[in-house]
């Protein structure tokens, strides 16, 4: 099985002893791009391995969107939806329910009577697999736990300001320094590349890791490398030439040439992100292009920042800066200052309910909430029944 870079990634793989096939799509909810991501996943699996059955949550029963699909105007229809998908608003399956071109009775692909994946007939069915009674549960827990957000913020902002009292008063100005630029990162306020580049200057990443490629990458914008940039436009003449000499080309891939090639040009992309382009056309029209060491080295450092998958760089992320803040350390008080504030943050994000499936681990093996016990009860059962809920659905797919 493969999955196209740009729409996702297969995390895992299990094999069973059954010959039945089931896909685990991890959602990001109420963002954008992620969804939309959803809803070409689903349509990829579906025209690529036959798949039948979407299995949704936050529903219980079968999703019917043919009053959306019958709509006669399909480009205002996908206007109007497209303003709910940018407000987060509009899930990726149901997107894939409303506008997958392979609707019910649609003619199944020898690819799907082939596949695993694929059901005995040549509909795609929409199948809610919540436990509707947990489901409200849960969403009345998640209500009476927001209704504290203010008033619980408020007091761990006092904690915070006290701690940073303390830190100002122990801490080395460089160890300083980095906490502060990695809490404002982790806020918002401060952006990657600068947070990296400090914490390069006190500790390099290992060689190989995605922060060394990343950094790499950093150190190169706004520097000029004329020998690399003539190969890639050596590279890219043949391939204009290539494109230009074939009758019955498509215009479209010329015309997104053409714009490449001038967005590397004025420095809009740089030599990685254009080489990437042109190895891609390479690839699909057989041209067979030599290319370099330097060059295949570029391309490599490319791909692997378009691979950077988010969850696994900011778990490395946040690994790297431990360590330079370990270095950085000169006493217990130093780690026990930054062990109260990962506390604090562990439980701001629980008073918010936005706690990671590793943080709420960390949580229920480190419980030690003190006077915010009773404070956060509310938030500590919503994720509770949340597991539970979670197991619901493999219950339910096993079963139908």
């Amino acid at each position: 099985m493969r999955v196209p870079e740009k729409i996702g990634r297969i995390e895992e793989v299990f094999q069973g002893k059954g010959e039945e096939a089931v896909l685990l799509i991890q959602d990001a909810h109420a963002i954008p791009d992620a969804q939309r991501n959803i809803q070409k996943l689903i349509e990829f699996f579906q025209t690529e391995y036959g798949v039948e059955k979407i299995a949704v949550e936050g529903a219980s029963s079968e999703l019917d969107p043919q009053i959306f699909r019958s709509f006669p105007d399909k480009k205002i229809l996908k206007e109007v939806f497209e303003g709910y998908f940018a407000k987060g608003e509009l899930t990726g399956t149901t997107a894939a329910a409303i506008f997958s071109a392979i609707n019910r009775g649609g003619s199944a692909s020898r690819r799907r009577r082939a596949s695993p994946l694929a059901g005995g007939g040549n509909e795609t069915i929409f199948q809610g697999i919540e436990d509707w009674a947990l489901y409200e549960e849960g969403l009345g827990g998640y209500l009476r736990a927001i209704e504290k957000e203010q008033e619980i913020g408020e007091k761990l902002a006092k904690e915070k300001e006290a701690l940073e009292r303390k830190k100002q008063e122990i801490y080395s100005k460089d160890l300083l320094e980095v906490d502060r630029a990695a809490a404002g990162w982790r806020k918002g306020e401060n952006d990657l590349p600068g947070l990296l580049s400090l914490l390069g200057r006190i500790r390099e990443p290992e060689p190989e890791s995605e922060i060394a490629v990343l950094l790499r990458e950093l150190e190169k914008q706004g520097q000029s490398e004329p020998e690399l940039e003539r190969e890639i436009k050596k590279w890219a003449g043949h391939v204009m030439d290539w494109l230009q000499g074939r009758d019955g080309m498509d215009s479209s891939d010329l015309k997104a040439f053409n714009d490449q090639f001038q967005s590397f040009q004025i420095s809009e992309i740089n030599a990685g992100e254009f080489a990437l382009f042109l190895e891609e056309l390479d690839k699909r029209y057989g041209i067979g292009h030599e290319l370099t060491e330097r060059v295949a080295g570029v391309i490599r450092d490319a791909k692997r920042i378009r691979a950077l998958e988010g969850v696994k760089f900011f778990k490395e992320l946040e690994s790297y800066i431990r360590s330079v803040k370990e270095s950085l350390f000169r006493n217990d008080e130093e780690r026990r200052l930054d062990e109260e504030s990962h506390r604090l943050d562990l439980l701001e994000k629980l008073s918010r309910l936005e706690l990671s499936r590793e943080e709420w681990n960390e949580i229920r093996a480190n419980a030690e909430f003190g006077v915010w016990s009773l404070e956060l009860e509310e938030h500590i059962e919503f994720f509770i029944k949340t597991r539970r809920r979670e197991r619901k659905p493999f219950l339910r797919i096993s079963q139908d």
